[in-house]
């Protein structure tokens, strides 16, 4: 019989490191791992303490810097006035008593002031005037441009326009008879639903012969900056012929060519107008061209609403709205009545 091999299963019983003398020496209690050491933590109190040191000394220098401020209007408000004394003693002598009590002194103050208003009045009319009436041109003297734009004026609650804006329509029509414009946009206030400046515009153009796909209507322009501003952002404009009276036309075609728009005017008129409402309108614009003045060269706002691109090289049908035949329904309405 094959004999039976036992094999003594030893159990490796470790020695202890106390007993064994090869065993790793014991780790003192002091002693500290071999590691990257640990970040320290900014001195977040010495830095508020330097922060607060240095804010407190620049609130101590913010009086001495509004004294020296004081100081140094005050000082040169002195020597305008020294100067402005010295000239009206030695150019007005009849004015040198009024400067020798306060009330003289703020009366001469309030007449200078007056003066600059109105040098300031008169020199943007006559910037506004002389850079704008040298692109004025006529119905047939014209040079070709992209589209006539059409500046809105009153309506009554039918419908009806005024008499000068019907004038201007008429000088649109003419300009695209005489296709001297490819397309007429008509621009004007329809901000409510029961006024609408465009489409009385638009309605008159139609019968007086002009296709619907060439007539283009702004609702938005509120304003004659508006307008410009949307021709040259909205319907994408590069040249036009603006029609309009020419108490009006002159800031308007000054706005367009401040934009970037090769804008020239013609100028529509009529006998029949109120002179009294002519001389009207003349002041009014002039107050309106320091306002366009303004925004034009330097505060640039933007209009009511822009909204996105309608190339005017389009179908003027796109800017229909579902108010457009507002006042043909009721006329059908009238009618079967």
């Amino acid at each position: 019989m094959a004999q039976k091999h036992h094999r003594n299963k030893t159990h490796h019983n470790p020695t202890p490191a106390s007993k064994n003398p090869k065993s790793t020496p014991p780790v003192k209690k002091n002693s500290q791992p071999l590691s990257s050491p640990k970040p320290q933590k900014p001195p977040v109190k010495e830095i508020a303490v330097l922060f607060l040191k240095s804010f407190a000394h620049k609130i101590k220098s913010v009086p001495d810097f509004i004294a020296n401020l004081w100081t140094r209007q005050t000082t040169s408000v002195k020597k305008t006035w020294s100067s402005v004394k010295d000239l009206i003693d030695n150019r007005f002598p009849l004015l040198k008593p009024l400067l020798s009590s306060w009330i003289g002194r703020v009366i001469v103050s309030i007449i200078i002031l007056v003066l600059l208003v109105f040098f300031l009045y008169g020199g943007i009319n006559y910037i506004v005037k002389e850079e704008s009436k040298k692109y004025f041109t006529t119905v047939e003297e014209s040079p070709h441009a992209q589209v006539a734009i059409v500046l809105g004026a009153l309506v009554d609650d039918e419908g009806h326009p005024s008499p000068m804006l019907r004038d201007r329509i008429k000088g649109g029509v003419a300009l695209y008879k005489e296709k001297k414009v490819n397309k007429i946009l008509m621009s004007g206030d329809h901000g409510e639903i029961g006024y609408d400046e465009v489409n009385s515009m638009r309605r008159i153009a139609e019968k007086m012969g002009v296709p619907p796909e060439d007539i283009f209507m702004d609702h938005a322009g509120f304003s004659t900056y508006e307008t410009m501003y949307r021709a040259k952002e909205v319907f994408q404009v590069k040249s036009a012929v603006i029609v309009t009276q020419e108490f009006h036309l002159y800031r308007s075609v000054y706005i367009a060519r401040r934009m970037g728009i090769e804008a020239y005017g013609v100028m529509v008129t009529n006998p029949g107008y109120p002179p009294e409402y002519v001389q009207w309108c003349n002041f009014r614009d002039s107050l309106a061209r320091l306002k366009d003045f303004y925004w034009v060269n330097f505060s640039h706002p933007k209009p009511t609403f822009l909204g996105s691109a309608i190339p005017i090289d389009g179908d003027g049908r796109i800017t229909l709205d579902k108010y457009y035949n507002r006042y043909d329904e009721m006329k059908k309405k009238r009618k079967g009545d």
